[in-house]
């Protein structure tokens, strides 16, 4: 479903000059919002019980890319459509493991699964970068996502620059996320540049670094 939007965005902008594309989702409807993700929309708002659905009013989140940020279809012609949409998929799942929101219980055990086993995770917010294996990685945000720190939360790509060359890959993310932390709100965003390698078993995350801004309050 993702590469059929993509095609139709492509056709949107470049053959009927449009200038906004827009995703509508229903709030708990994860599987679409992923894909909105992966396209690299960004989260415009939600509109608060929107339409009504078997006796309940239900929340919409607005989603759109505009013209000036969509990549022409050219750009990625180097990276062939099977290779891109493994490396999509591996940073969907990534991402989308996280997400608690709606009662859904995040997952990260898929972390092990999407990297090779001696994959590593830098955080590189303070003075000194930590490095961490997949188990320091994992543990403490599966704790947080799962004890009540940390609900209503979700990350997602607002943009992806990927590159291919033979068997290893790097793709350059800036992300933004949103949940409540200790019973307070909060919005906040960076980048991630991850590498990939081609192994046996299909394309791997070998290593993953992130930078991030302040979180901060919604206006």
């Amino acid at each position: 479903m993702t590469r059929a939007c993509r095609a139709l965005i492509d056709w949107a902008f470049a053959e009927r000059e449009m200038s906004r594309a827009e995703w509508w989702a229903a709030s708990g409807n994860t599987r679409i919002i992923a894909s909105a993700r992966r396209l690299g929309t960004t989260r415009d708002g939600v509109l608060r019980q929107r339409y009504p659905y078997r006796g309940l009013r239900h929340d919409s989140e607005v989603w759109s890319v505009l013209a000036q940020e969509w990549p022409p279809a050219g750009d990625r012609s180097a990276v062939t459509a099977g290779d891109r949409a493994e490396i999509d998929r591996l940073m969907g799942l990534f991402m989308d493991s996280f997400t608690n929101t709606g009662g859904r219980c995040a997952d990260l055990r898929i972390i092990r699964e999407l990297f090779v086993p001696e994959g590593r995770i830098i955080s590189n917010v303070g003075n000194d970068p930590v490095v961490m294996d997949l188990d320091a990685f994992v543990e403490p945000r599966r704790k947080m996502l799962t004890d009540g720190t940390l609900t209503e939360f979700s990350e997602w790509e607002v943009s992806g620059r990927t590159e291919i060359f033979g068997s290893v890959a790097h793709r350059f993310t800036e992300y933004r996320k949103s949940g409540v932390r200790d019973g307070a709100r909060f919005e906040g965003h960076g980048h991630k540049t991850t590498r990939f390698l081609r192994t046996r078993a299909g394309w791997r995350m070998s290593s993953m670094a992130r930078d991030d801004e302040p979180d901060r309050l919604p206006e």
